[in-house]
């Protein structure tokens, strides 16, 4: 929201685990374009240099006010937990992600690692079995499972049949 002159990308993820009065906050501010520190507001001084995301950024906040040139896309995820007020709901293009296919999962491996390692298939297939099957999966463990798994002449059994189980496991059971 800083005062930049071309837009930026701002992502709130996971809104719906946020506080319940965050999306109404956060409409406000994109409605308006600007919203006030009060820290600085209270602060004497008339402006005041704070660090910003930008690596060694720096911005000038005039008044305790930070107010944007340009209004940023916004990209806000959610894991559907919650209901959001209707008034932000009518602000949204709400998009829903589908599971991958397998395909789409090779590529992203291959994307993530460069490769596609021996046993990338073998990994794949028992997470795609794993995810119809009604499981609760992320693609991070996927990648994490094939990356540790086929690292310098990994057997994926005995001991390493638990590591993959391990790193495969169900989250939404918990340990």
């Amino acid at each position: 929201m800083l005062p930049y002159d071309r837009p930026r990308v701002l992502l709130v993820d996971e809104l719906d685990k946020s506080d319940i009065d965050l999306p109404n906050d956060l409409l406000h501010v994109l409605e308006n374009g600007s919203y006030d520190v009060p820290e600085l507001v209270r602060d004497a001084a008339d402006s005041a240099r704070v660090h910003t995301s930008d690596p060694g950024g720096r911005a000038e906040v005039r008044d305790g006010r930070v107010e944007c040139r340009e209004f940023p896309v916004v990209v806000i995820t959610s894991n559907g937990e919650r209901e959001f007020p209707a008034a932000f709901r009518r602000r949204c293009l709400p998009l829903e992600m589908r599971t991958p296919t397998r395909e789409q999962l090779l590529a992203m491996v291959e994307g993530h690692l460069g490769s596609r390692p021996q046993g990338t298939e073998d990994l794949v297939d028992l997470f795609v079995q794993r995810v119809q099957a009604g499981g609760t999966h992320s693609l991070d463990q996927l990648l994490n499972a094939v990356q540790m798994t086929t690292a310098g002449g990994f057997q994926a059994d005995g001991d390493g049949r638990k590591l993959v189980e391990m790193l495969l496991r169900d989250l939404a059971k918990g340990r």
